[in-house]
């Protein structure tokens, strides 16, 4: 067993750069990650995404050249080339948050963590079992994407905005259920690449949570491009899972047929099969940590910060 005076678990954007900090404050650190350092946002999620628009945006802008005078021939995007970009961009920046936790003296553990009592955590490693105690811990376990229960995620054509990242080849159509920040954001990487879109939102309006004049303005960008937007709808359900594609029904009667599906509904707090129940930790109605200004727990010498606690 090994004594630390700080625990924390989950080393993405939140849970690195704390324990960084703690380190350079003078306290022994260990930091738990049960998958690779960077989080969501590194790994399956910002970083990945920009790499991607930044390729699709460099296409566009090339095929508008000619209304700057530049005539371009042969232009042919290598969707092939381009994963494999952002791919080596995402293991570079692994690296680089690998080597500050082992400069800055931050001991990483990696396996998965269970709380025994609000000073003992159980990692589960490849070699086994490691208890660690501590003083005081942070939560920083992120988030995850809903999950609709009415969809078989196991078929290949239904995608996360995760598993959109693993893809081989370009969809020639892509149904995106969900039209927030990730939605539209995938909307414009593959809008590019020649992919048939159709955009289906519950609410009134794309980008719900973003000012109107926002809202406006990227459904104006996003027609433009020739994609399909729904708004005030629902996707009802999946009429047919096929070999190549799926139908899908929407609760206006339309029916859509497509390669592939990418539902992006929103996210939800990673807070299962950490051990939560040996704790008094106060969750709100959507699952998320409750914590007061100081992102202190009601466990006091618990902290939770980053996506475990909402605001996603």
């Amino acid at each position: 067993m090994s004594d630390t005076r700080v625990i924390i678990v989950g080393a993405g954007p939140a849970g690195y750069v704390a324990a960084i900090r703690a380190a350079q404050l003078g306290a022994e650190v260990s930091l738990i990650e049960a998958a690779q350092v960077g989080g969501t946002c590194l790994n399956r999620g910002c970083i990945p995404t920009k790499s991607l628009l930044a390729s699709t945006e460099t296409l566009s802008l090339i095929r508008g050249a000619k209304k700057l005078g530049i005539e371009v021939e042969g232009i042919k995007p290598d969707f092939t080339r381009m994963m494999e970009r952002k791919n080596g961009i995402v293991s570079q920046l692994r690296k680089g948050v690998e080597y500050l936790l082992k400069t800055n003296k931050v001991k990483l553990v990696r396996g998965k963590a269970s709380f025994l009592n609000l000073h003992r955590i159980e990692v589960k490693t490849n070699e086994g079992k490691e208890k660690i105690e501590g003083d005081s811990t942070i939560m920083a376990t992120g988030s995850k994407p809903i999950l609709l229960p009415f969809i078989d995620f196991n078929h290949p054509a239904v995608l996360t905005s995760e598993t959109t990242l693993e893809l081989a080849q370009v969809p020639q159509s892509l149904l995106i259920v969900g039209a927030g920040v990730i939605g539209c954001e995938f909307a414009s990487i593959f809008g590019p690449l020649g992919t048939q879109i159709t955009m289906v939102e519950m609410m009134d309006r794309i980008l719900p949570q973003e000012d109107k004049r926002i809202s406006l303005m990227m459904k104006q960008i996003l027609q433009k491009r020739g994609i399909n937007i729904f708004t005030d709808t629902r996707l009802e359900e999946i009429t047919d899972y096929e070999k190549d594609g799926l139908t899908a029904r929407l609760d206006n009667g339309e029916r859509i047929s497509t390669e592939k599906m990418l539902v992006c509904v929103g996210r939800s707090p990673y807070t299962e099969g950490l051990g939560l129940e040996n704790l008094d930790l106060r969750l709100d109605q959507k699952g998320n940590i409750t914590v007061n200004e100081r992102m202190q727990t009601s466990e006091g010498r618990v902290y939770a910060i980053g996506d475990v606690v909402g605001g996603y």
